[in-house]
């Protein structure tokens, strides 16, 4: 029973779907999957009576569903939360000592000469948007509210350093980089979104297909400003679940989208 309750727990919404999580070594939930009881027992055929005791137990594991909190103090009562931790652990400066404490002074003085100079052009203004903005996403604060836009900023260069190389290394398995179009079946406001779930940057390369898209871009207004997202796979039920993520696009061009309508603020 306690194997059962480990690796799997019944909803108890109406539809009594079943969650299947996958752990990381460190015990952490790594993924999860949801299916109907009857395809539980057909995944596992050979343990089919004992599914069939665990799910009539009255004390079996029942949740209310599963949500992503990266910030503590969110969580939900009921809710499994799937928020794993980001892989490398913060360090405070007071704690070290030269010569590692000179080094990392070092590596964080390039990072902020990159954004001043590379991105922000040497413009205080848009280097302290960019200072601000990623903060705000690697702390998982949610969805950026006060633009309503993407990082417009007319950036110089190094745009892929930095949001690909090294956002990928601080954020892990929560930062994402499609190598599809936003409005392809399997984009971000495609069909099956199911890669784009659980995720606090997502970063798209050239955005050039949605100038002339009407359509796409009123999805994307609707993404950009939602808290909760459906999320499909092929041959899986949607899940639904908490949305953090915010976007970034590398493009080199000057108009890349227009993502605000009549009367937007």
């Amino acid at each position: 029973h306690w194997w059962f309750d480990h690796f799997f727990a019944q909803g108890s919404n109406d539809s009594g779907h079943v969650y299947e999580f996958t752990y990381t070594s460190d015990g952490r939930i790594d993924d999860f999957y949801t299916f109907h009881t009857r395809d539980m027992m057909t995944k596992y055929a050979p343990l089919k009576k004992q599914i069939q005791r665990w799910l009539a137990h009255p004390r079996h594991r029942m949740i209310t569903g599963v949500g992503f909190y990266p910030r503590v103090g969110t969580e939900k009562a009921g809710f499994v939360n799937t928020w794993s931790g980001l892989p490398h652990i913060p360090v405070c400066l007071d704690s070290l000592v030269d010569p590692d404490l000179a080094r990392v002074r070092m590596l964080i003085g390039r990072i902020h000469s990159h954004w001043r100079v590379i991105m922000a052009s040497g413009n205080d203004v848009a280097y302290n948007y960019l200072r601000k903005w990623y903060s705000y996403v690697t702390q998982g604060r949610g969805k950026t509210r006060v633009f309503l836009q993407f990082l417009s900023i007319m950036f110089q260069g190094g745009k892929s350093a930095f949001n690909v190389d090294l956002m990928s290394k601080v954020l892990g398995k929560y930062f994402y980089a499609p190598n599809c179009g936003l409005d392809s079946p399997n984009g971000l406001l495609g069909r099956f979104t199911y890669s784009y779930m659980n995720k606090l940057l997502i970063c798209a390369d050239e955005l050039g297909e949605m100038i002339f898209n009407k359509k796409g871009r009123s999805d994307l207004r609707c993404w950009l400003t939602r808290t909760k997202g459906e999320y499909k796979k092929e041959c899986c039920p949607p899940v639904y679940i908490d949305d953090h993520a915010n976007l970034v696009a590398n493009t080199n061009e000057i108009l890349a989208t227009h993502t605000e309508s009549d009367g937007d603020c």
